[in-house]
This record gives structure tokens, sequence and C-alpha cells, in this order.
């Protein structure tokens, strides 16, 4: 699976400015990249610990034990969407959305006068104080009042 993922700058400081740090649960969209490039290795390879922690245990969609079937399934959906949007956008400070587009949605031109239709599959991912951001959902994006967060998660210490 190829993810799209071009820097605005080839200044690595400059790109960080721009999109946030690259640091595996502090952006977004670098959960995003581990979470596609989790399932994109062969199913021998696929480290079931990993993807698993970039999983929100407080989705139920997420819940169960994951076996290579299941993997699969996500696997075979993320096929057909391999190119990655450079920026994820927010709903919320706590929700972002990441978007995976089809593979033919590169090679629509957008005319005058007209609309652009593209396939997406939207990433919802979630941000939690002690874990950082997480996936909490792929396909639709999941609405902000429809995500539960635990108790205190929006109290401020300090």
């Amino acid at each position: 699976m190829q993810n799209v993922f071009h820097y605005a700058s080839e200044d690595l400081e400059r790109a960080e400015q721009q999109l946030g740090k690259f640091d595996l649960y502090r952006n977004p969209m670098s959960v995003t990249q581990a979470f596609t490039a989790a399932l994109s290795v062969e199913p021998k390879d696929f480290n079931l610990d990993l993807f698993v922690a970039l999983l929100d245990e407080e989705a139920n969609g997420w819940k169960g034990a994951w076996d290579d079937a299941r993997a699969g399934h996500l696997r075979d959906l993320l096929a057909r969407y391999s190119n990655l949007a450079t920026l994820a956008s927010y709903a919320t400070p706590k929700v972002a959305y990441a978007r995976l587009f089809s593979d033919g949605a590169l090679n629509q031109i957008a005319r005058a006068g007209t609309a652009l239709v593209v396939e997406v599959l939207m990433i919802t991912l979630v941000h939690h104080r002690d874990r950082g951001w997480q996936v909490f959902g792929i396909g639709l994006p999941i609405r902000p009042d429809e995500i539960w967060f635990p108790e205190g998660e929006f109290v401020r210490l300090g």
C-alpha cells in the first residue's frame, strides 16, 4: 500500500512547523500512517501488538479478539484506498479525520464549473490525554457527539 504524504517543504523543521510533530501518538497523521502501514504488510508479518495499540479501546467496533480474518477484512478495505491526504481535519480539538482516497481519485481532473466527486474513506481519530491520538473508526466520519470519552478526559489539572 502506498501512502502519499507530501511535505510542503523539503526542510524537515519547516515541514513539522506546517504539519505538526511526527511523533507517533502526538500527530493524527502519524497514527494514520502507522495504522495503514500495519495493515499493508503480509499477514505473516502482521504485528498485532502494534496494531492494537493504535486502536481506541473505547470504540465498540474494535472490541473483541483480533485474528487474521478480521485484520484481512480491514486490509481488503484499505487496499482500495491507498492515497493518504496530507492534512487531517479537526471536528474538535479531540476528534480528527484523516482521508484516504481511492486509487482512481488521483487521476480525475476538475473542470471549471463542474463538481469533482471522489471516493474517500474516512478514519476517525480521537485524542486522549494519557494515550495521545488513536483510531476510533474507519468508514464514514463519526461525529464527536457519537464518541464516548472516559470520565475526567476534559478536566484540566493545574
